[in-house]
């Protein structure tokens, strides 16, 4: 979001002390984001736009068993898992409550996400990691 600012004369028609700012509440609109924070997970645009979720819809956190040692957390509208239910509801401000165990499991696979297709609707949370490693040497 852009914010512009300006002082207007009427007398002199002339216009002064033009501020812009530029407002970012992500880095990078590219990557479709989710992030942990104090009780709630900020989810980007992007991301509301690739989960097809809407103010009022609910919103899972599941985590998927891949052998017998990796788990991984993937994240949907709780309408594609089992219960309906189930998971909480998305704010106006793409925010979803996210408290006590379920917000300290996540926090154990990172605090910032990319999402990743997996199936129809769910998508994998991949930790954003700024190191050059490969990440699919993490999981």
């Amino acid at each position: 979001m852009i914010n512009i600012s300006f002082n207007y004369h009427e007398d002199t028609n002339t216009i002064d002390n033009i501020v812009i700012k530029n407002y970012k509440s992500f880095p990078k609109e590219v990557e479709a984001i989710v992030e942990v924070k104090e009780n709630k997970l900020v989810i980007s645009p992007k991301s509301v736009s690739l989960l097809q979720c809407v103010y009022g819809d609910r919103i899972s956190i599941n985590y998927v068993q891949d052998g017998n040692e990796l788990t991984f957390p993937v994240i949907g509208k709780s309408s594609v898992f089992a219960d309906q239910d189930s998971g909480n509801r998305l704010t106006k401000s793409n925010t979803v409550s996210f408290r006590g165990f379920q917000r300290d499991l996540l926090l154990k696979y990172g605090n910032i996400f990319i999402l990743e297709e997996f199936k129809d609707n769910i998508f994998r949370l991949v930790p954003k990691v700024e190191n050059s490693f490969d990440i699919k040497k993490v999981f």
